[in-house]
Parts: structure tokens; sequence; C-alpha cells
């Protein structure tokens, strides 16, 4: 969504970021492959999955539900599409 929305802020004439500041979500391959670089929130997928994995594999092997209580930190990953206000 953040991607397409630079290309249209761009075909109307605005500038980013120095117009339009964007930012997206989950760090997908390609949003280090647009132009202006697409900043974005990082999760630790791989953590994620792993927490995932062991509370199903819990579940099925021992046949109790476990509450997940595990707090997961995101990450701000700036790169060119926003402009710095500090």
């Amino acid at each position: 969504m953040a991607t397409g929305a630079m290309v249209s802020a761009r075909d109307h004439g605005i500038e980013l970021p120095a117009q339009l500041s964007r930012i997206g979500y989950d760090n997908v391959f390609f949003t280090r492959h647009v132009y202006p670089l697409l900043s974005t929130i990082n999760y630790p997928i791989d953590e994620m999955g792993k927490v995932a994995a062991q509370w199903v594999l819990s579940h099925v092997y021992q046949k109790s539900v476990q509450p997940i209580q595990t707090l997961f930190q995101p990450e701000l990953v700036i790169r060119q599409s926003v402009v710095n206000i500090t």
C-alpha cells in the first residue's frame, strides 16, 4: 500500500519525502528497492514463528493450551521516505 501511494504521489507531482512522508509495515523485501527507499516497521517474524510453532507443538503433544505471553518488540527502520523533523 505504501509503495502504491508513493507511485500515485509522484504521478501527481508530489515530491517525496519533502511534501509527503510515507512509512510501510512489515519490512517486505521490495521496500529496499523502491525510490525513495521506504521506511518501515520491522517485526521479528522469525521469533514470532518459533513461538507459534512451540505453542502448536505443545498443544498437539501435551494436549494442553498454554497462553502465549511473549512481547515482541517492533523496530522502526528509517530510510529515505520520511522527513527528519528533529
